[in-house]
């Protein structure tokens, strides 16, 4: 087979004699593999392998790498592995059954082609104790594809996290459904996580944030569950988290602790409840200085909490937040718990100089020493942040002044009364809240 001017002719065979190959054949075949040599194996670096499955009638004249629909995780992962300088895997329309952990390396993407291409679970186990089945390591992205939890029970005690994400990581155009924990955690220090246009079906907690860095759950994602935050253990280096513009399919709930400052709740509908806590020494500050504005809430049952601002928390703004009525009945509330937090214009009737109204009841076997505690849903530890009056109903009037009855201290959601004499009669006592500016 002569080779000239470095590239193969055919010159035909001779009475089907393979032809002579002339001392400038061996030369040009020299130069050519030199040349090949110099170049690193002669052509541009593969950084992008395609996988399918032969259970959706792909082959391996379609592929790089043909699954079989037993422990597909052996190929995705050999195809992930190839791409030794970054790049990209993408699978093919079909379900991929995961008998076992992958990692998805530094700089590698794994894509699907929709939501017909779907990883499923195909085992309890997976790495560490939480069974994490899918570890993306930094800068990597799981994109336009579908992640089936195959809802495999959890025994007593036990946790599971399906997908770990390490900094720079992104999730988008997902599906995650049948999660019987938690489907996604951002657990790594520091990086940038951003996570959008996924829908989440099922699951005890969409999002479990436990890292230190930058965390953006935004732009149309579609949630039917949690998501959570929790600083890491022994740091003091809490997330930032951007949560906005979200939709839950039903009543959903967003707790957080320990986040950092200047974090953002916007423009998410409807949620159950909304949760700010500092559960730490307050020398650092965490859950202050956030926003939350424009939420709108529906929370499963009247006169419930829809917004909790835990001890510790301070300088945060909550307005602007649609609190919406139980058909009719009493609104949800804002609780404030923390100090120079401003909550104000939402749709509580608190907030702008509005006030609400509660009718509570002050029995006649409930004193003692004088003194009744009673609870009043909405009511602030914080003194300064309210003007609370009360005003017995017009049967108790008499009976109420004759005891000097007056509020004497208030706490987290209850007021104290204290009488000058004890009445032996129950009494009726609408306590009416204003919030100050």
């Amino acid at each position: 087979m002569p080779i000239i001017n470095g590239k193969y002719k055919n010159p035909g065979w001779v009475n089907n004699q393979q032809p002579p190959i002339s001392a400038e054949n061996l030369n040009d075949i020299s130069t050519t593999l030199e040349n090949l040599d110099a170049q690193g194996g002669g052509g541009k670096r593969v950084c992008r392998f395609v996988v399918g499955t032969s259970t959706a009638g792909w082959t391996a004249a379609d592929c790089d790498y043909l699954c079989d629909g037993v422990d597909d995780n052996t190929e995705i992962q050999a195809a992930l592995t190839a791409l030794t300088g970054g790049g990209e895997v993408v699978l093919l329309d079909g379900t991929y059954h995961l008998g076992g952990p992958i990692t998805v390396q530094t700089n590698v993407s794994l894509r699907g082609n929709g939501r017909a291409t779907v990883l499923k679970r195909a085992t309890s186990g997976g790495n560490g104790a939480n069974g994490v089945l899918i570890s993306l390591l930094s800068n990597c992205a799981l994109l336009n594809l579908a992640y089936d939890g195959s809802g495999y029970p959890l025994a007593a005690g036990q946790s599971r996290i399906e997908i770990v994400l390490a900094g720079g990581c992104r999730i988008q155009g997902c599906k995650f459904s049948q999660c019987a924990d938690t489907a996604l955690c951002c657990e790594t220090f520091g990086g940038f996580y951003q996570i959008d246009a996924c829908s989440f079906e099922s699951g005890v907690t969409a999002v479990l944030i436990s890292c230190s860095g930058t965390v953006e759950i935004t732009r149309n994602n579609f949630m039917a569950d949690t998501i959570q935050s929790k600083r890491p253990s022994g740091t003091r280096v809490a997330p930032c988290v951007h949560i906005s513009d979200n939709l839950w399919s039903s009543a959903g709930t967003i707790l957080l602790s320990d986040i950092g400052n200047g974090s953002i709740v916007a423009n998410n509908t409807w949620l159950r409840e909304l949760q700010l806590l500092n559960t730490s020494d307050t020398v650092y500050n965490f859950s202050s200085s956030c926003l939350v504005s424009g939420n709108i809430f529906f929370p499963p049952s009247a006169g419930t909490t829809a917004i909790i601002l835990g001890p510790g928390t301070g300088n945060n703004f909550i307005s602007g937040n649609l609190l919406v009525e139980w058909y009719g009945a009493a609104p949800p509330k804002v609780e404030d718990n923390g100090t120079r937090n401003i909550v104000q214009f939402n749709s509580t009737g608190q907030g702008s100089g509005g006030i609400s109204s509660q009718l509570v009841t002050l029995s006649a076997s409930g004193w003692s020493s004088n003194r009744q505690m009673v609870t009043v849903q909405g009511v602030s530890a914080n003194e300064a942040a309210q003007l609370i009056t009360p005003v017995p109903t017009a049967a108790s009037q008499t009976a109420y002044y004759n005891a000097g009855i007056k509020l004497t201290a208030q706490a987290a959601n209850n007021l104290t009364f204290t009488a000058e004499a004890a009445p032996t009669a129950t009494l009726s006592v609408y306590v009416n809240i204003q919030e100050v500016e």
